[in-house]
């Protein structure tokens, strides 16, 4: 009986040494296997984030060299291009990743930048690299609505002409023959009040309230000649000599003394003197294009093409 029990125990110390080797074989395997899932987890967070990252990158270059192509749109499209890719490469885009297109009649550009992303520790698990990429399109629109604009107001072109944009023209007149509004206008408008001191303040700094096309201003009857003066002598000390107007239909020549107009449009003008006194004095200076970022409300997608379009323009990503 105890040899018996002997050999019984001999055989249990067999069978669990062998158990405790099989364990130790699969407790290897399991560790390799959570290895693995280990190394993989951090190189899809290592990885993936440097993916983030570059396209964050791109996305900025693209942004950026769209909105920076777009301001050449408006006095110098042979220009956009360069001038997009210029600021993809300040923003981190290698020139030659980068593809600008100008479109829309010179008024949308669309700029693609991509980037080749090499990867660290995904390489044990076969990736090597990717490549990130991102779009984006910048466009000019003609304003429909502008805060800021000086209290003078003109008449549209003829239909199918334009402004003679740099030359030098008459803004505020000092005879009222010269501006066919109707008889007692100089083609000054009264914004947010009426009297020589909102006249005079509205010239300085602009009107701070929104005007629309389709919206009637009032006329400010009167030559003002002071308030004119002063308002205009202050923007050209201050070197703040860019203003925008409204404008309205040139078939109107029946407003007389205080009434009401109807804007048409908005114009670009840059100041460059006012001259004479009493009953004569002359605001002057020249049609310019312009563009208002984040100033303006631009035409829809659905305005005709061309329409309103006098010169001022909203800058705006539309991809």
């Amino acid at each position: 009986m105890v040899r018996q029990a002997k050999r019984d125990d001999c055989v249990m110390k067999k069978k669990f040494n062998l158990l405790l080797t099989e364990e130790n074989g699969g407790v290897v395997i399991i560790v390799a296997a959570a290895m693995v899932f280990l190394l993989g987890l951090t190189a899809m967070v290592t990885d993936v984030g440097s993916i983030a990252y570059a396209r964050r990158k791109m996305v900025t270059a693209a942004d950026a060299a769209a909105l920076a192509g777009a301001q050449e749109l408006v006095n110098n499209p042979a220009q956009a291009e360069a001038r997009a890719l210029e600021y993809a490469s300040k923003n981190g885009a290698e020139p030659e990743n980068v593809t600008v297109t100008v479109s829309g009649n010179n008024c949308e550009i669309t700029v693609s930048a991509s980037q080749v992303v090499d990867f660290s520790l995904a390489k044990v698990l076969g990736f090597h690299s990717t490549s990130v990429s991102a779009r984006a399109k910048a466009a000019i629109k003609p304003v429909r609505a502008v805060t800021g604009i000086v209290p003078f107001i003109v008449p549209m072109p003829p239909p199918g002409e334009d402004y003679n944009y740099g030359e030098e023209v008459l803004l505020k007149v000092g005879n009222w023959n010269d501006a066919p509004i109707g008889s007692g206008n100089f083609g000054a408008i009264a914004l947010g009040g009426t009297g020589a001191n909102n006249y005079r303040n509205n010239i300085k700094f602009g009107y701070q309230g929104v005007i629309a096309i389709g919206d009637y201003v009032d006329t400010e009857p009167g030559n003002m000649s002071g308030p004119t003066n002063q308002g205009v002598k202050y923007r050209l000390d201050h070197n703040d000599t860019i203003v925008i107007i409204p404008l309205y239909d040139s078939s109107i020549t029946d407003v007389s003394g205080r009434g009401s107009i109807q804007v048409a449009g908005f114009a670009c003008f840059e100041i460059t003197g006012v001259e004479g006194s009493g009953n004569m004095c002359n605001v002057t200076g020249k049609f310019i294009k312009w563009f208002l970022p984040n100033n303006a409300s631009p035409s829809s997608p659905g305005d005709p093409a061309g329409e309103n379009d006098f010169g001022v323009y909203n800058l705006v990503l539309v991809e």
